[in-house]
């Protein structure tokens, strides 16, 4: 299994029975040795103490759902494990999470937009834009359009991440630096199996997957 330092997306593809838990993701410091929780520093190089507090929050949830002490028992406790699954995914490949509203219990509210704006500047692409999906959950159509088509994301960009990062995002669009995602969890009903990555096109179809992570 490889480790993966911070900042870095490993060559090739990576597959999701390959991502580390918490327990054995280790960032080396002056040290040797690196707590988990530093692994998302902000623009000082360091975690901010509610960051922090918020990602130990996912790993414990996502811990105990996949260990069987905490069944899923509804359609929304399933949809907010696929989201902080995801978080925990990218974040363990170097991702930051710079979408707002993150979610870090089974009952929380739904946000109802982007579920996740990743970014890593060594990554390919950069920036990462996800909708996460329990079992056979699908993209539903609204009145914006499809669900992670690329108008539908446009207009919720800024809420999502603010306005001057969206439009970063959007200049980033322009160069195929930005890549559209349905991370599929749970298939099977099993918190256990595989994840599936989707890629999607801008009309938000589906044009490759598979087990492993990879922008083409």
């Amino acid at each position: 299994m490889a480790n993966f330092e911070r900042g870095d997306v490993p060559a090739g593809e990576i597959k999701s029975s390959e991502i580390q838990n918490k327990d054995t993701f280790d960032l080396p410091d002056d040290s040797g040795d690196v707590p988990y929780q530093t692994e998302l520093p902000d623009d000082s190089g360091e975690c901010p103490s509610k960051e922090l507090e918020n990602i130990q929050k996912q790993d414990d949830v996502i811990e105990a759902v996949k260990s069987g002490d905490t069944p899923l028992e509804d359609t929304k406790q399933k949809g907010n494990f696929a989201e902080m699954y995801s978080d925990q995914i990218f974040r363990e490949m170097g991702y930051e999470r710079i979408s707002l509203d993150m979610v870090t219990g089974l009952d929380d509210k739904g946000h109802g937009g982007i579920d996740a704006v990743y970014y890593n500047p060594a990554g390919k692409p950069p920036y990462i834009i996800v909708d996460a999906k329990y079992n056979t959950a699908q993209l539903a159509e609204t009145k914006g359009g499809k669900q992670m088509s690329k108008d539908w994301i446009n207009a919720r960009l800024d809420s999502a991440v603010g306005k001057e990062r969206a439009d970063e995002i959007r200049e980033a669009m322009l160069d195929d630096n930005v890549g559209c995602y349905v991370v599929r969890v749970g298939v099977g009903d099993d918190v256990n199996t595989p994840v599936i990555f989707e890629k999607l096109d801008d009309n938000a179809n589906v044009v490759s997957k598979g087990e492993s992570f990879s922008a083409s």
